[in-house]
């Protein structure tokens, strides 16, 4: 694709000049330029410029969409080109929410690259709002984000369980009971919660009734939760997937939480609905399938 096309692409995405200066390694005034003259030469404003970035016009919109067009038979084309060389090279971009990356997606993505050398990937670590957006927006192949409500625009490859638990070192005076409930341990025992872009934190937060204890600490990162509570801190909250290999290792314990708010929490990995996947992405997503059931990890596929 010319870089005009793509200057517009990365505007039009972020919202902003700053932004897509940031993500193309160009200098703003560079982009700029590229869609004054575009916008020139289409006859039409493509953005609106207001104080809070760059929005798109209606015409701006139709002009996304064509561009949108571009991309996925670029990409399609690329995908087939791969298929004919098997698989000797080959990309894939993966967006996940923290827990799952350590011990499922890398996991994952090494078999894959036994039987596939050539193939590389990028790995973005996001909330799962964000990651929900990207797949959306078509910006990555593959998301995988804590369950959300059900989008038009997703399609679920594949579910697994992953229940949230309240998680702590195993000398803590809760590590021997069989369950607990949220509000039992933020009014009575010190706590730490992940930061608002956490799935999890949403999850947590319906259980929590006004009038609570304040944590002892938010934090953006899965490690530091999980350091927390090691270290005797006291107990934080996250999934199954999230602590597995500490829980195997006998570095952490985790109790089921019985909030009935907290029943059926799964990770989903999803694609952009009716989009036609790169044969990388396609074959990874045979792997992660595959190394769900390897980890025994109560999962469906779609």
């Amino acid at each position: 694709m010319e870089k005009t096309k793509r200057y517009f692409y990365e505007v039009a995405i972020t919202g902003s000049l700053r932004k897509a200066s940031e993500r193309l390694h160009v200098a703003t005034s560079a982009i700029s330029r590229k869609i004054q003259l575009l916008e020139e030469q289409l006859g039409a404003d493509l953005f609106e410029r207001v104080p809070q970035g760059m929005v798109l016009t209606q015409v701006g919109e139709v002009y996304f969409e064509h561009i949108q067009h571009i991309m996925q038979e670029e990409e399609r084309v690329r995908s087939e080109v791969d298929a004919l060389k098997g698989l000797q090279r080959g990309h894939v971009r993966i967006i996940s929410v923290e827990g799952a990356v350590a011990d499922f997606i890398v996991r994952a993505f090494e078999e894959f690259r036994r039987s596939y050398p050539g193939v590389c990937s990028d790995i973005k670590v996001d909330g799962s709002h964000l990651v929900r957006t990207a797949i959306r927006n078509r910006e990555m192949d593959i998301g995988i984000s804590m369950s959300g409500r059900p989008d038009p625009l997703i399609d679920i490859a594949l579910r697994i369980n992953d229940p949230l638990l309240a998680v702590m070192a195993p000398d803590h005076a809760l590590a021997q009971r069989k369950s607990l409930q949220v509000q039992e341990i933020i009014d009575g025992y010190p706590f730490a919660l992940p930061d608002t872009n956490f799935g999890i934190r949403t999850k947590v937060d319906e259980c929590i009734k006004y009038g609570k204890a304040e944590p002892a600490m938010i934090a953006n990162s899965i490690a530091a939760l999980r350091g927390y509570a090691r270290f005797g801190g006291g107990i934080t909250f996250l999934t199954f997937l999230a602590v597995r290999e500490d829980l195997m290792d006998g570095k952490l314990v985790g109790i089921p939480l019985a909030d009935p708010e907290l029943e059926h929490i799964t990770v989903d990995v999803m694609v952009a609905k009716g989009r036609r996947l790169p044969l990388p992405a396609l074959k990874l997503l045979e792997f992660l399938q595959k190394v769900a059931k390897t980890m025994n990890l109560d999962h469906t596929g779609f």
